[in-house]
């Protein structure tokens, strides 16, 4: 799983435990108008400005982080 692998969430128990620590995250995300429903099932959008925002905080780091972020290509389960 991609969260797993960019070391967004650990490895505990299941695949499936991973997948729903994650729709949690992304439900309390959407809770907090910081996500949106996207057009369709199982697609979510961020507001234009939560994103400018996100961007400028990997931006201005301290630990030299930089971020490469392509909107709108999305992520399919392998």
């Amino acid at each position: 799983m991609y969260w797993v692998a960019e070391g967004l969430i650990k490895a505990q128990g299941s695949h499936e435990d991973s997948i729903n620590e994650a729709i949690t995250i992304v439900e309390s995300l959407k809770d907090h108008c910081l996500l949106e429903e996207g057009a369709w099932k199982d697609i979510v959008k961020m507001h234009d400005i939560v994103h400018d925002f996100a961007i400028w905080i990997m931006s201005s780091s301290q630990n030299g982080c930089h971020s490469l972020v392509m909107a709108g290509t999305g992520l399919e389960e392998i």
